[in-house]
């Protein structure tokens, strides 16, 4: 910009700092302003954008390898798999699945996996496994069942909850957790979901983002919502071959709730996007604005400043 364009900015935000202050209204100088609008808001981490910790691991990690021996979780068929519940002997009393993110136990049908306990009798009424091998570049196994959370001694009247093998530095909800890699070799990610009595796991070879089989980002959606719980019936202990049909692409995008409340003073809209974990990545965003009571005040100020953009940006060319 010449000297002739800085001049002309100069005296354009004189004249709009006099008009705002006709109307009872005092300008941030210019200086400021700029600051304001060019300032970046950083959110506090595992939260609005910000999913990175900026450490791999806390000071109190538990001794590697990773996964933990006793959260490693797979599935293989109707009769030899691993599901994270909560670690009872850690919590105590009969906790429900939220309280359990953070302190998972796996607990297996058939085959154990390292660290695993044995399912105790009858603590899965009913199972519908799904193979889906339709995508080379990620392929999955599924579980859809019912929970017996008296023989499991756990809530099931709580709250629901998550759990996947997101890494901490990202905001996972377990860890230090993953695949057991002697049963689903090359299956790197997982995602679990339950509550209400119900259970559903996705083992993966892809990732973990919004259209990867194992999303982690739908974590307060349910099991209906993200694996199609309704899909397949759940009769028994059964096994599904379903390669050659594509999964419901459409159920892994964010879910977004929308409430609008209006008073005679104020109306405020909030837009929720559900998210995750989330994850290695990403996540979950919540945006709220809020309209105050208009004025003729109120929108005269804003339309200078408007105005005042306007011949800004045009001076700036001079």
């Amino acid at each position: 910009m010449g000297r002739k364009g800085l001049k002309t900015m100069g005296k354009l935000w004189l004249l709009v700092q006099s008009k705002i202050q006709m109307m009872g209204t005092t300008l941030l100088p210019m200086a400021a302003l700029v600051t304001l609008v060019t300032a970046q808001k950083t959110d506090a981490p595992c939260s609005g954008d910000n999913w990175d910790r900026g450490i791999d691991l806390p000071p109190d990690a538990p001794a590697g390898p990773y996964p933990l021996a006793g959260q490693q979780v797979y599935i293989k068929d109707e009769n030899n798999f691993c599901i994270g519940l909560p670690n009872i002997k850690e919590l105590g009393g009969t906790p429900d699945i939220l309280t359990g993110e953070g302190h998972m136990q796996v607990y297996c049908m058939g085959a154990l996996a390292p660290g695993a306990l044995a399912m105790p009798p009858g603590g899965i009424s009913a199972a519908t496994v799904i193979k889906n091998f339709t995508d080379p570049n990620d392929q999955y196994y599924q579980i859809n069942g019912y929970l017996n959370c008296g023989a499991l001694g756990i809530d099931c009247g709580g709250q629901g909850g998550q759990y996947d093998s997101v890494p901490y530095r990202n905001c996972g909800k377990e860890p230090y957790s993953g695949v057991d890699q002697t049963h689903n070799p090359g299956f790197k990610n997982y995602v679990e979901q339950a509550g209400n009595g119900m259970f559903c796991i996705r083992t993966c070879t892809g990732g973990n983002q919004f259209y990867d089989a194992c999303n982690v980002k739908n974590d307060s959606a349910g099991c209906y919502y993200t694996m199609d719980f309704s899909a397949f019936p759940i009769n028994g202990f059964t096994f599904l071959d379903v390669t050659g049909k594509p999964f419901n692409q459409t159920k892994l995008q964010p879910t977004t709730t929308t409430t609008t409340t209006t008073t005679t003073t104020t109306t405020t809209t909030t837009t929720t996007t559900v998210a995750t974990s989330v994850a290695a990545t990403s996540a979950a965003s919540i945006v709220a604005t809020s309209s105050k009571p208009s004025s003729a005040t109120t929108f005269s100020t804003w339309g200078v400043l408007a105005g005042c953009v306007a011949l800004l940006a045009a001076a700036a060319l001079l």
